[in-house]
Order: C-alpha cells, then structure tokens, then sequence
C-alpha cells in the first residue's frame, strides 16, 4: 500500500484499505491512528472588505453629497470597523475635507473640495478591522471649475 500527498492538502487521514479475493470476497479495513499530514491547517482570516464606490464629478465650490458603500469583516462586528480617507491632492481635497456617515456595514462618505479650486483627486478610504487588517477602495474625483464672474 502507497499513500502519496499532493500539496497544498492538510490535514488528518485516515488509510482505507480493501482486501479481498477472488474466493472470498472483500473486506474493508481501516487502519488507526489516522496518518498526520504535515504542516496543520491554518487559519488566516481575511481582510475587512469595503465595496466599490464609483468614480465622481462636482462643480466647484459644492460637496458630493453623502456617497454610499458598505463594509464588512469576518471578525470584527461591522459597527466597530473603523473608516479613514486620503486625498491624492490635499490641495483639491485637504485631509479634514472628509465627513462620514452611516453605521454598522452601510457608510457614507462626503468630501467638501477646497472654496475656489478645480482639478482632480484620488481619493482612498479604507477601513481597518480590530486585527489590524485593512482594505482600500479607490476612485477618482473631478471638480469642473464654475466661471464666478
């Protein structure tokens, strides 16, 4: 009898063996203790996930209003995952331009641009569960300049 491992298997096994001829039938065994497959099986959970937010565009001198996505994670309650936001341009977007909202798994988002300015940012918001663990979701905004004349 061969047992062979085919990676990336992990585990306990137990060896099944049938024996029999052709005169007396079959008989099963099953030999014990099981066979230790090596290394053990271990966990890694995944990171909070958050959905995707599509891409915006603004005219100057206004807010997005409150943009919706949702978060989750395997081990952190979706109440206590904490959310954060970043600006590929702090002119356009200053770091303390992001307001959220919501609670549990459905979040929201609003992002107020800098009085009088035009262009785009990438904006990032992540959110990070109590392991440590984190997710981003990106998307461009677009603030079209308004003539003030």
């Amino acid at each position: 009898m061969q047992i062979t491992r085919k990676l990336p298997w992990k585990g306990l096994v137990a060896a099944l063996m049938l024996i029999g001829s052709s005169a007396y039938g079959q008989s099963t065994a099953i030999f014990q203790p099981p066979i230790i497959i090596n290394p053990p099986i271990i966990f890694i959970p995944p990171e909070p996930s958050i959905s995707a937010i599509p891409d915006q565009t603004i005219n100057e001198d206004t807010t997005t209003g409150p943009i919706a996505f949702t978060v989750s994670d395997f081990q952190t309650p979706a109440a206590n995952l904490f959310v954060s936001a970043i600006s590929g341009n702090i002119t356009l977007v200053p770091r303390s331009n992001f307001t959220f909202g919501g609670s549990g798994g459905n979040r929201t988002v609003t992002v107020t641009p800098a009085p009088g300015e035009s262009g785009q940012a990438q904006i990032t918001i992540g959110v990070t569960g109590t392991s440590g663990l984190s997710s981003d979701e990106v998307f461009l905004l677009t603030v079209n300049p308004v003539n003030d004349t």
